[in-house]
């Protein structure tokens, strides 16, 4: 991991380096680790997010090759289908409390924008006899609480920037 790498600070040797999630090269640790690469190390980055909310230009590479459109990642099985519940138009506040909105005996993931709107939604899921759980990444049983939720025992987990890559949540579909 690029923390690792930053904790263990050496020059290193490599003629091609391949960075995941590369939108966060624009963030200095990402760009200490790469300094200490050889001038001539080609980088190769990978994202589905090549537009950074902060607005950060991913200038560290030359050129943005896109991919295949979600609906083909779909199409051929490897991404799972979404239903997007938002306002048309951007907001500073929520257009519909996420707990009223969702529709009894439908799995799926909220995504919050706190530990207490994560932990407060779960609560009122569960208060409108929803079966749902809050996670986060200090959950102590948080394996076991993803896998009630791929089960069928939880139909709903709430979370703060949990569940964003590397997710395998099949019953989220």
């Amino acid at each position: 991991s690029v923390q690792t790498f930053f904790a263990r600070a050496r020059k290193r040797d490599a003629r091609l380096v391949i960075v995941d999630e590369c939108h966060r090269m624009a963030a200095r640790t990402y760009q200490d680790v790469a300094a200490s690469y050889s001038p001539d190390t080609v980088f190769l980055g990978f994202s589905a997010t090549p537009e950074r909310s902060d607005g950060a230009p991913l200038s560290f590479f030359e050129a943005l090759v896109p991919g295949p459109h979600p609906a083909q990642l779909v199409g051929l099985g490897v991404l799972a289908p979404m239903r997007v519940f938002a306002p048309a138009v951007q907001q500073k506040q929520l257009a519909v409390d996420p707990a009223a909105a969702w529709p009894a005996g439908q799995p799926g993931i909220v995504f919050c924008s706190s530990l207490d709107h994560s932990r407060a939604v779960a609560a009122d899921l569960l208060a409108r006899g929803i079966r749902a759980a809050h996670v986060d990444g200090s959950t102590p049983n948080r394996a076991d609480l993803v896998a009630a939720f791929n089960a069928g025992d939880l139909d709903v987990l709430t979370n703060l920037r949990l569940f964003v890559e590397g997710v395998d949540l099949p019953r989220a579909a």
